[in-house]
C-alpha cells in the first residue's frame, strides 16, 4: 500500500472529495501537510458589519480570497482570485449587488 502524503496514512484509506484536492491547490502549503492542517490553518474572520446569525465570514488562501456562510462553515465556498475580490467589494459598496 502506498502512502498518501496529504493525509499521512494508506491512500487506499481514503478517496479524496474534489473540495479537499482544490482546497490543497489553493491554500495548500507548498511542502506537505494534510487536508486537515490545511483547513485548520485558514483563518476565518466575520464580516464587520455581521448584526445577527446571517453572517459571512472571509479568509485568506495563497492568492485567491475565500468567503462563506458562518452558520454552514463546512458548506461551500467562494474563491475570489484578487481582481474579482476588488471588483466584489466595489459592487457591494456600490449596491450593484
Amino acid at each position: 500500500m502506498r502512502t498518501n502524503p496529504l493525509l499521512n496514512e494508506s491512500s487506499a484509506e481514503h478517496v479524496f472529495h474534489p473540495a479537499d484536492l482544490f482546497l490543497m491547490v489553493v491554500a495548500g502549503p507548498t511542502k506537505g501537510g494534510t487536508v486537515a492542517e490545511v483547513r485548520e490553518a485558514l483563518v476565518w474572520r466575520k464580516a464587520g458589519r455581521c448584526g445577527s446569525s446571517a453572517c459571512i465570514e472571509v479568509a485568506q488562501a495563497k492568492q485567491e480570497t475565500l468567503l462563506r456562510d458562518s452558520k454552514d462553515p463546512a458548506g461551500p465556498w467562494l474563491v475570489f482570485a484578487p481582481e474579482d475580490w476588488t471588483a466584489f467589494l466595489s459592487a457591494v459598496r456600490e449596491d450593484r449587488i
